[in-house]
């Protein structure tokens, strides 16, 4: 259980003469179910997004025609004001939070917040 695999690459389509990553990637044998788990929970959301993709196009040919040039217009307009509205309103906020307000949010177990509000 020990044993360190990917060293030698084991599984891969070329050794370590072309590619250099068994010195720093390599895994242990314990590790492959989580992996295995992590490829199915992300193949599970993939099929969902390309099951909620075709709702969404069938939506858009049935209400929002290529035929109809104004419509198409106003989809676009729609979702560039609201992407733009959603950025000005996050750069605007992000410039307000003081130290003080970092420290809390910190505090209360929020770390992931901060860290992406300090970048």
């Amino acid at each position: 259980m020990d044993a360190r695999f990917g060293i030698r690459r084991d599984l891969g389509l070329y050794d370590d003469n072309i590619a250099l990553y068994g010195s720093k990637f390599w895994y242990y044998i314990w590790e492959l179910p989580i992996y295995v788990f992590m490829g199915c929970i992300a193949g599970a959301l993939g099929g969902w997004f390309i099951k909620l993709n075709i709702h969404f196009t069938s939506f858009r040919a049935k209400y929002i025609p290529a035929s109809n040039r104004w419509r198409r217009f106003g989809e676009v307009s729609l979702i560039s004001a609201r992407i733009t509205t959603d950025q000005l309103s996050l750069a605007f906020t992000a410039t307000l939070i003081s130290k003080r307000t970092l420290t809390q949010l910190t505090s209360c177990g929020l770390q992931i917040i901060v860290s992406c509000l300090r970048h």
